[in-house]
């Protein structure tokens, strides 16, 4: 088996988050929490913090999410749980896939039809997870230096240009509350590493990573929010589709360093790759554990197809889709990220302990 280490899970999920970050954070989110929402990562930092030790639950008995669902609920419920995972993963990709086609077409490739992007990431997805997540680990090792250097040159040369009285008073904390939930519908991918338990060496240094893991985006978080609401003012945010692509375009430092927003592109477009393959490969990895099948290659090609083909129900224009994530996809990520791990670590200790009890009875007698 082609497996990884904890390391290389964790700079998956930072790379994985990047892209959501970058539109979610600073677009809906500054439209929601105003010019105080770049509190909000530092509120979902807690609330994560306190989410790290249900998954190393998952960790420390040795099992990955679905074995873990077989021992908590049992051979059936675990099946019908599963499938509804299939479902909302199918629908994930998919939503993904249309989130990096339409913004390529809409930013620098507006003649060119969102097909022909589809069927580039088509390829590439399968092509790279035809052994397993092995590849897009070590091919990540490589994109994430890259991405969070280019990141930090951005916004950098974007500090100087803050406003600090633009990102106060800070009124309205349900709001802030209420944008904090949403981040963390994106900080929540973190739980797609636990598909990969078996799969992952070095499983000590899980929740050290973790902790890592989540400070490291949270800076980040905080920066690019204080960046593009100090730029901007939130106002403005909330009529633009991409607001940070709006403010790299500002950056102009004599005549070599123009149009920079395609290195914006360059890093979506790496981002959404790393995105849609991992949750690709754990729905596959999901479909593989109930089927008991354990050739996932053959997994790939039809579950990707299935994927693209469902793009064009994710809605027809921008607002559509961002409607579309805002009212089912935010949700869904909430129940099957937190809350149904949540519940099944639950049933699973309390099945731990019956268990544990029976045993102690068994040998007293």
């Amino acid at each position: 088996m082609n497996k990884i280490s904890v390391r290389q899970a964790m700079m998956l999920v930072i790379t994985m988050v990047f892209s959501p970050a970058v539109r979610l954070f600073s677009a809906f989110v500054s439209g929601r929490g105003n010019q105080g929402s770049w509190l909000a990562p530092l509120i979902a930092c807690v609330l994560m913090i306190s989410f790290l030790p249900i998954l190393n639950f998952f960790i420390r008995r040795n099992r990955n999410f679905y074995q873990q669902l077989e021992y908590s609920f049992g051979l059936y419920v675990s099946k019908i749980i599963g499938f509804f995972y299939v479902i909302w993963g199918i629908l994930l990709t998919s939503v993904q896939m249309r989130y990096y086609a339409g913004r390529v077409a809409s930013t620098i490739y507006t003649e060119i039809g969102m097909d022909v992007f589809l069927l580039v990431m088509l390829f590439l997805c399968i092509y790279v997870l035809k052994d397993g997540i092995g590849t897009l680990a070590r091919m990540n090792e490589l994109l994430l230096p890259l991405i969070t250097a280019v990141t930090a040159v951005l916004l950098i040369f974007l500090t100087p240009d803050i406003e600090i009285k633009v990102l106060a008073p800070v009124n309205d904390w349900r709001s802030l509350v209420h944008v904090a939930v949403f981040n963390m519908a994106s900080l929540g991918y973190v739980t797609f590493t636990v598909f990969f338990t078996d799969e992952i060496n070095q499983r000590e240094h899980f929740k050290k990573s973790g902790v890592l893991l989540i400070f490291s985006v949270t800076l980040f978080a905080v920066w690019l929010f204080v960046t593009v609401i100090g730029t901007l003012g939130p106002q403005i945010i909330r009529k633009l589709p991409y607001p940070f692509f709006a403010v790299v375009k500002q950056i102009s430092v004599g005549e070599f360093l123009q149009h920079i927003e395609a290195f914006v592109i360059t890093l979506w477009i790496l981002s959404d790759f790393v995105l849609i393959s991992f949750i690709g490969s754990a729905t596959v990895k999901m479909i593989g554990q109930m089927t008991r099948s354990r050739r996932r290659e053959e997994i790939n090609i039809p579950f990707f197809v299935l994927c693209a083909s469902l793009v064009s129900l994710m809605g027809r224009t921008n607002y559509e889709l961002e409607a579309l994530s805002e009212k089912v996809f935010i949700p869904l990520n909430l129940i099957f990220l937190f809350l149904i791990p949540i519940i099944t670590v639950i049933a699973g200790a309390l099945k731990e302990k019956t268990v544990a009890r029976k045993r102690k009875n068994v040998v007293y007698y």
